[in-house]
């Protein structure tokens, strides 16, 4: 009898604005961006939305995602999603937008949330031609 090994999915949603400020949440481990685990019978999409409104208190439309890519390591695989929101965008009281990110308080390692946050603003940019924004 052979058992599958079946690896976890996540969503991690990068919400940004024009000027380059963050959404982060207040978790147990400490401020992170918002995702978690794709429940069984959603799509990346969904879930992406369901954790983006539990967590930071933000509604979006599956329209407003932008797919930036896939990651896997030895848990599984994760779907990151780039949201461009508007700077006056009302958020949960555990969600914070950040100009500068608290390095002391993150949830992860800096260099993979910036890593997260600079591929996301980088290619925001780029679908929208290049344009910078001002809010």
């Amino acid at each position: 009898m052979s058992t599958v090994n079946a690896l976890k999915r996540f969503v991690i949603v990068v919400p940004v604005t024009s000027t380059g400020e963050v959404v982060m949440y207040r978790g147990k481990k400490g401020w992170e961006l918002p995702g978690g685990s794709i429940e069984e019978g959603e799509t990346p999409e969904e879930a992406a939305l369901r954790e983006l409104f539990e967590e930071c208190g933000i509604e979006a439309s599956q329209e407003d995602l932008m797919f930036i890519g896939t990651i896997k390591d030895k848990s599984g695989e994760g779907y990151i999603f780039g949201l461009l929101i508007d700077k006056d965008t009302r958020l949960g009281d555990s969600a914070r937008l950040f100009k500068r990110l608290p390095v002391g308080e993150l949830a992860y390692p800096l260099y993979e949330t910036m890593a997260l946050i600079n591929t996301t603003i980088m290619k925001i940019t780029i679908q929208k031609g290049g344009k910078h924004g001002r809010s």
